[in-house]
Parts: C-alpha cells; sequence; structure tokens
C-alpha cells in the first residue's frame, strides 16, 4: 500500500534482523489469522510498501484536520512511510451515516487488490478506506480535539498495520472500551502512539 510529507526516522538497516523477522508476527502488528483482509471486508491490512498516497472525501474541517494531523504529523515523520497527497490513492477516507456501531472504522474497497502472505501476517489490500461515522450517537460522543485526533491516528495506524493494543497503554491503539450504542460509549482521548508503535512500523517498512 502506499500513503505531502516525507518521513525521517528510524532506518531499517540499523535494526536488529531478528527484530524485522519478528515484526511480523507480533500481537500488535500485521494482518492475523482471525482477521486476515481477504477473509472479512471489516479488516486491517498492512500497507504493502513504504509510499502511501491518499485522498481525503469531503470531509469535516474538524475531521480533516485530525485525518491529515494523523497522515503528515504523527506517521509520517515517525517512520519510514512516505505520504503524499492523491486522486490515485491507496487510502481514501469519507464520512458516513450507517448502521456500523462504531466510532470509525476501515476495510478493504470493493474490488481491492489483495497480495502479501497470510503465513508472514503481511497480508495486505489496496485501496484501503476509512470512514468516520456520523451517525448522531457516535459523532455526538467525539466532542474534542483530542478525541478526533484519537480517531485519526487510531484508524491511519490500522492501514499500516498497528492492530489494537490490549490494558492501557499510552498509545492511540486501544480500543474505544464501548461502541456509540452503549449511553456510557467514552471515546477516549490518547492521541499519540507509543514509541513502540512507532518501532513495528519502521521494523516493517
Amino acid at each position: 500500500m502506499r500513503f505531502g510529507v516525507v518521513a525521517a526516522a528510524l532506518v531499517l538497516g540499523a535494526l536488529p534482523l531478528a527484530n524485522r523477522t519478528l515484526a511480523h508476527h507480533d500481537v500488535y502488528f500485521g494482518s492475523s489469522y482471525s482477521n486476515i483482509c481477504d477473509a472479512t471486508p471489516l479488516s486491517q491490512c498492512v500497507a504493502n510498501d513504504a509510499n502511501h498516497f491518499y485522498a481525503l472525501i469531503e470531509l469535516s474541517p474538524a475531521r480533516l484536520t485530525a485525518t491529515q494531523r494523523a497522515l503528515g504529523t504523527l506517521y509520517g515523520p515517525n517512520s519510514d512511510i512516505n505520504v503524499f497527497t492523491s486522486n490515485s490513492s491507496d487510502l481514501r477516507v469519507y464520512e458516513a451515516n450507517n448502521s456500523v456501531n462504531a466510532f470509525a472504522w476501515g476495510q478493504c474497497a470493493v474490488g481491492a487488490t489483495y497480495g502479501g502472505s497470510d503465513a508472514a501476517h503481511t497480508r495486505w489490500c489496496q485501496p484501503q478506506q476509512v470512514f468516520w461515522q456520523t451517525a448522531s450517537a457516535a459523532a455526538s460522543k467525539v466532542n474534542t480535539t483530542a478525541k478526533y485526533n484519537y480517531i485519526g491516528c487510531h484508524e491511519v495506524g490500522h492501514t499500516v498495520g498497528l492492530r489494537h493494543r490490549s490494558g492501557t497503554p499510552s498509545t492511540c491503539m486501544i480500543p474505544a472500551s464501548k461502541p456509540p450504542s452503549d449511553p456510557t460509549a467514552v471515546v477516549p482521548s490518547i492521541d499519540y502512539n507509543a514509541t513502540a508503535d512507532y518501532v513495528r512500523i519502521n521494523d516493517h517498512y
């Protein structure tokens, strides 16, 4: 997959070969047997190369800013991913008002191209899509800049291979504990990835 900001961060050659091999099997990185992107349309996949082209489709100002922050400020400068804006894109980001019980979600586009290896946990699809849920139950709970930034950071993280982090780590890759339909649902406000997440990305790319 491919995602304008040129990245500068950890150098792949400086990382031990063993770490690069293990990264694909890390429980917090890569496609998994239970959620591989060619088996179900609602799943995360790894990107298929270090150049990442994206298109942001008619987003509201807050969602646009949060998504641009994730692409340009977080993942570009902190990884070996090169980020470009393009109509011929690997990632397309939209708004949607439908019955999906989530604050936002990602999926492979209809007619997407697939590649990579299930065994190596490197399965990818292109293009990927991210949708911000605009239904009132979800949108009404995304009411601070930090919460918008959390969603942008979280969903873009999935498109480059990051999975959910468990427990209470300080990373935007923790999932919301309850879905929008739950009246007590709270959107997390952690809007940055942990150093370990950036290491995982650089380990792969």
